[in-house]
């Protein structure tokens, strides 16, 4: 069963996919990820951080994980060339639709970041950049998907 808001939410998973306009799906994202059935699309995120000490960077790293309320896969903590660290780390979008996946995409970067610059054709990839991030301790956030996936 889906729950918004803590509270129970029973809904018909073909109804919510077909019919409900997308602000209201990314408001149901978490739940609507476990819902739908087929999910092939993934978002690639890279968090730069400041700080080289791992407890600093998984702190960071929680709490972007909180702020959009998705799992993440084949997370690495790497060094970054210009100081600091990375955390590169994948997350699933709940459609097979490109337009949908650019604008979760988005929706989901405007939870953690804002000033948000895009810098591919938009046709064939996203890839956007914030160095405005919401979250203590991070200070620069990109986000991609290539369509060939």
């Amino acid at each position: 069963m889906l729950k918004a808001h803590n509270k129970p939410l029973k809904v018909d998973k073909i109804l919510l996919a077909s019919f409900a306009p997308l602000h209201i799906l990314a408001n149901y994202y978490s739940p609507l990820k476990a819902a739908l059935c087929e999910i092939d699309m993934h978002l690639h995120w890279k968090i730069f951080t400041e700080s080289e000490k791992e407890k600093s960077v998984l702190k960071v790293a929680k709490w972007f994980h909180d702020e959009i309320g998705l799992e993440a896969d084949n997370i690495l903590i790497q060094p970054y060339h210009q100081g600091g660290v990375t955390y590169p780390f994948n997350t699933e979008l709940p459609t097979t639709e490109w337009s949908d996946s650019v604008y979760f995409a988005l929706a989901l970067g405007q939870r953690v970041a804002r000033g948000w610059q895009i810098f591919s054709s938009i046709e064939e990839e996203l890839v956007a950049w914030s160095n405005k991030p919401n979250i203590s301790g991070a200070t620069n956030v990109q986000i991609s998907i290539d369509r060939t996936e």
